[in-house]
Formats: structure tokens, sequence, C-alpha cells
């Protein structure tokens, strides 16, 4: 879907918000890890290979999902943090109607 210039300003500043959750996300399983490291339940060898591992993983999900994005991948990029429970409905409020309709239209289709 085409975006008009007042919904891709929204979408992203949505892209933005959802970024800044996935990065928060990121950094509070890496704080977990860590914790369990700290508190001697897990050996520091296996503590930083899986620390390693997350913090990989993690960087290749925000690489695919956030680089490099046009305004014409803006409604797909909101769209999937929405169906991801990143955005909420509260979040995509400022769209107009016909934005809203067609996430809300999706949603409703991938349902079945």
């Amino acid at each position: 879907m085409q975006l008009s210039k007042p919904d891709k300003k929204v979408a992203r500043a949505l892209i933005d918000k959802g970024l800044l959750i996935e990065f928060t996300r990121g950094l509070n399983e890496s704080k977990n890890i860590l914790d369990k490291w700290a508190k001697q339940e897990a050996d520091t060898k296996e503590t930083y290979h899986t620390l390693f591992g997350h913090i990989q993983k993690l960087n290749k999900h925000i690489a695919a999902t956030y680089d490099d994005l046009g305004g014409s991948q803006y409604f797909d990029t909101v769209l999937y943090l929405f169906l991801r429970n990143i955005l909420t409905e509260a979040d995509i409020a400022d769209f107009s109607e016909e934005v809203r309709a067609e996430i809300h239209r999706i949603k409703d289709f991938r349902k079945r």
C-alpha cells in the first residue's frame, strides 16, 4: 500500500519506536544472560557464547527489519511490527482511516 506524505511521517515515527522497543527487548535478554552468570548459574565460557550468539541474532534481525528502508516499505514494516505486537492499536491511531482499515483487514485475514 502506498502511504500519503502524512502517513509516511507517522510510519517513520512508529518504525523508530519499534526499533527502540526491539533494542530494549534485546538488552533485557542480554541482562538476563549476564544475571545468570553473575549468580554463578552458568559458567563464563557458556555465558560468553550465549551472549555473543544472542547479540549476533538480534543484530541480524534488526538489520533485516530496519536497514535501508524506503518509503515504499514503510507500510509493510509497520504492519510487521503491529502483527508481532511491538506496536499497539494506540500506536497506529494517527494513521488515516484507510491505512488503519488495511492493517486490520490484513490482520483479520491472517487469523483465518
